[in-house]
Protein backbone atom coordinates (compact mmCIF):
# COMPACT_ATOMS: atom_id res chain seq x y z
CA UNK A 1 0.00 0.00 0.00
CA UNK A 2 2.78 3.10 0.95
CA UNK A 3 4.58 1.86 -2.85
CA UNK A 4 1.41 2.53 -4.17
CA UNK A 5 0.58 5.32 -2.47
CA UNK A 6 4.38 6.82 -3.04
CA UNK A 7 3.94 5.94 -6.72
CA UNK A 8 0.46 7.89 -7.11
CA UNK A 9 2.11 11.15 -5.55
CA UNK A 10 5.41 10.70 -7.65
CA UNK A 11 2.86 11.04 -10.42
CA UNK A 12 0.29 13.82 -9.07
CA UNK A 13 3.65 15.80 -8.81
CA UNK A 14 5.28 15.28 -12.26
CA UNK A 15 1.89 16.30 -13.59
CA UNK A 16 1.55 19.13 -11.65
CA UNK A 17 5.28 20.27 -12.83
CA UNK A 18 4.19 19.50 -16.48
CA UNK A 19 1.21 21.48 -15.51
CA UNK A 20 3.26 24.51 -14.50
CA UNK A 21 5.29 24.54 -17.62
CA UNK A 22 2.41 24.93 -19.73
CA UNK A 23 -1.13 27.30 -20.25
CA UNK A 24 -3.39 25.58 -17.52
CA UNK A 25 -5.51 27.36 -14.85
CA UNK A 26 -3.33 29.03 -12.32
CA UNK A 27 -4.33 26.86 -9.41
CA UNK A 28 -2.09 27.21 -6.31
CA UNK A 29 -0.66 23.56 -6.74
CA UNK A 30 1.08 23.91 -10.30
CA UNK A 31 2.67 27.25 -9.03
CA UNK A 32 3.86 25.95 -5.87
CA UNK A 33 5.72 23.63 -7.54
CA UNK A 34 7.24 25.95 -10.10
CA UNK A 35 8.53 27.91 -7.40
CA UNK A 36 9.87 25.59 -5.11
CA UNK A 37 11.91 24.48 -8.39
CA UNK A 38 13.29 27.85 -8.44
CA UNK A 39 13.99 28.31 -4.48
CA UNK A 40 15.31 24.61 -3.90
CA UNK A 41 18.65 26.29 -5.75
CA UNK A 42 20.58 29.23 -4.12
CA UNK A 43 19.38 32.71 -5.33
CA UNK A 44 22.99 34.76 -6.30
CA UNK A 45 24.46 36.93 -3.86
CA UNK A 46 23.89 40.26 -3.34
CA UNK A 47 20.06 39.40 -3.78
CA UNK A 48 18.09 42.02 -1.92
CA UNK A 49 14.18 41.71 -2.84
CA UNK A 50 12.33 39.66 -5.37
CA UNK A 51 9.95 40.42 -7.60
CA UNK A 52 7.28 38.76 -9.44
CA UNK A 53 6.77 40.52 -12.95
CA UNK A 54 3.66 39.60 -14.91
CA UNK A 55 2.88 39.76 -18.49
CA UNK A 56 0.02 39.45 -21.20
CA UNK A 57 0.53 36.97 -23.69
CA UNK A 58 -2.13 37.54 -25.52
CA UNK A 59 -5.47 35.47 -26.71
CA UNK A 60 -6.11 35.02 -22.24
CA UNK A 61 -2.76 33.93 -21.89
CA UNK A 62 -0.94 34.98 -19.21
CA UNK A 63 2.90 34.39 -17.59
CA UNK A 64 5.15 35.42 -14.62
CA UNK A 65 8.34 35.50 -13.67
CA UNK A 66 10.41 35.96 -10.47
CA UNK A 67 13.12 38.35 -10.59
CA UNK A 68 15.92 38.38 -7.68
CA UNK A 69 16.82 42.85 -7.90
CA UNK A 70 20.04 43.96 -5.99
CA UNK A 71 18.52 46.49 -4.85
CA UNK A 72 15.11 47.56 -3.34
CA UNK A 73 13.20 51.45 -2.71
CA UNK A 74 9.50 51.48 -1.67
CA UNK A 75 9.64 55.02 -2.96
CA UNK A 76 10.90 53.97 -6.52
CA UNK A 77 9.23 50.65 -8.40
CA UNK A 78 12.41 50.74 -10.71
CA UNK A 79 14.56 48.72 -7.50
CA UNK A 80 12.56 45.66 -9.68
CA UNK A 81 15.11 46.35 -12.82
CA UNK A 82 18.31 45.92 -10.87
CA UNK A 83 18.05 41.77 -12.07
CA UNK A 84 20.75 39.71 -10.74
CA UNK A 85 18.23 36.63 -11.62
CA UNK A 86 15.13 35.74 -13.30
CA UNK A 87 13.21 32.86 -14.65
CA UNK A 88 12.59 34.48 -18.35
CA UNK A 89 13.27 31.27 -20.10
CA UNK A 90 11.13 29.53 -17.64
CA UNK A 91 8.24 31.30 -16.43
CA UNK A 92 5.07 30.04 -14.81
CA UNK A 93 2.43 30.11 -17.66
CA UNK A 94 -1.48 29.91 -17.40
CA UNK A 95 -4.92 30.52 -19.29
CA UNK A 96 -7.45 32.52 -17.81
CA UNK A 97 -10.56 34.68 -19.10
CA UNK A 98 -10.11 37.72 -17.20
CA UNK A 99 -8.53 41.32 -17.36
CA UNK A 100 -4.94 43.08 -15.91
CA UNK A 101 -6.96 43.75 -12.08
CA UNK A 102 -8.03 39.99 -11.63
CA UNK A 103 -4.85 39.05 -12.85
CA UNK A 104 -2.87 40.97 -10.61
CA UNK A 105 -5.21 40.49 -7.66
CA UNK A 106 -5.00 36.43 -7.77
CA UNK A 107 -1.44 36.91 -8.75
CA UNK A 108 -0.97 38.98 -5.36
CA UNK A 109 -3.68 36.27 -3.28
CA UNK A 110 -1.59 33.06 -4.59
CA UNK A 111 1.78 34.63 -3.99
CA UNK A 112 0.60 35.41 -0.13
CA UNK A 113 -0.56 31.80 0.42
CA UNK A 114 2.92 30.69 -0.61
CA UNK A 115 4.67 32.99 1.51
CA UNK A 116 1.70 31.50 4.30
CA UNK A 117 2.33 27.64 3.06
CA UNK A 118 5.11 27.15 0.60
CA UNK A 119 7.81 24.52 1.09
CA UNK A 120 10.71 27.72 0.62
CA UNK A 121 8.49 30.57 2.26
CA UNK A 122 11.29 30.97 4.62
CA UNK A 123 13.51 31.43 2.31
CA UNK A 124 11.55 34.49 0.29
CA UNK A 125 11.06 36.01 3.69
CA UNK A 126 14.65 37.00 4.17
CA UNK A 127 14.38 39.31 1.24
CA UNK A 128 13.82 43.45 2.28
CA UNK A 129 10.90 42.79 0.04
CA UNK A 130 8.81 40.58 -2.33
CA UNK A 131 6.09 42.45 -5.21
CA UNK A 132 4.42 41.73 -7.80
CA UNK A 133 2.91 43.49 -10.62
CA UNK A 134 3.21 44.01 -14.67
CA UNK A 135 6.11 45.05 -15.96
CA UNK A 136 4.85 48.00 -17.38
CA UNK A 137 3.18 48.64 -13.99
CA UNK A 138 3.42 49.63 -10.51
CA UNK A 139 4.46 46.90 -8.23
CA UNK A 140 2.15 45.63 -5.10
CA UNK A 141 4.57 44.70 -2.54
CA UNK A 142 2.86 41.80 -0.80
CA UNK A 143 6.08 41.51 2.10
CA UNK A 144 8.27 44.01 3.76
CA UNK A 145 10.70 43.55 6.15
Amino acid sequence: MKTINFIKSLVKKSKAIESAAGYNAFDYTPFSCWLDSILEKPLPDGTVAINFNLYDDGDSHWSMELVASSSFDSEDDDWACEELFATRENPFKWKDDCDFNKTQNFAEEILRRYLAEGKCKDKLMQYKAIGVGFVDGDISLIHKK
